[in-house]
């Protein structure tokens, strides 16, 4: 095109010129879905052995649930956090990784300080409701009203920090929901 002589497409990440969308191809290799292979069961950090669970969680997991992640933090995908057009690929690798967990079909999917068109996308390919049941994320207190003893929760993290991510598990789990897990989009 005539267009892209005058501003060809670059990688939004190296800035390198590239044919693909958004990233170059070193770019795209590097924005893999995680693999749980070599990451601990319960926090998914990287590990020596192949399954299992880390030193830390062995004595004291950070998080009443287990957490699983899709991105490394510092991959080049990241960058499409920022563009409203890639919410629906984003929360589909996110259900990819969650299939590929083999995690039991959420009954529903709560977001911590998420996006709302990335978590509702996500939310949708498992056909589940997402409320919003954090009344001020300051102090994480939860509407339980929204809430089951006999539901299976997904809480769908986008970028909340250690610590808020603690506190909003730590609210769940007064809950005493039947079972929770923890997918956050970054490692």
């Amino acid at each position: 095109m005539i267009w892209d002589l005058f501003f060809p497409p670059l990688c939004l990440s190296c800035k390198q010129k590239t044919p693909l969308k958004y990233f170059c191809k070193d770019c795209w290799q590097q924005s893999a879905v995680l693999s749980a292979v070599g990451r601990c069961s319960q926090c998914f950090d990287e590990i020596d052995q192949e399954q299992g669970a880390c030193r830390i969680c062995k004595k004291a997991p950070p998080f009443p649930c287990t957490r699983a992640c899709v991105f490394d933090g510092q991959s080049p995908v990241r960058q499409l956090i920022y563009l409203e057009e890639t919410h629906e690929a984003l929360a589909a690798l996110a259900f990819y990784q969650s299939v590929q967990l083999h995690w039991p079909v959420p009954d529903v999917i709560i977001p911590i300080l998420a996006r709302p068109l990335v978590v509702r996308s996500f939310a949708a390919h498992y056909e589940r409701p997402c409320p919003e049941i954090f009344c001020r994320q300051d102090t994480w207190s939860i509407r339980e009203e929204l809430l089951d003893e006999h539901q299976t929760i997904l809480l769908f993290d986008e970028g909340a920090t250690h610590e808020q991510l603690q506190q909003a598990t730590r609210a769940i789990a007064d809950a005493s929901p039947k079972k929770t897990y923890l997918l956050s989009l970054w490692a």
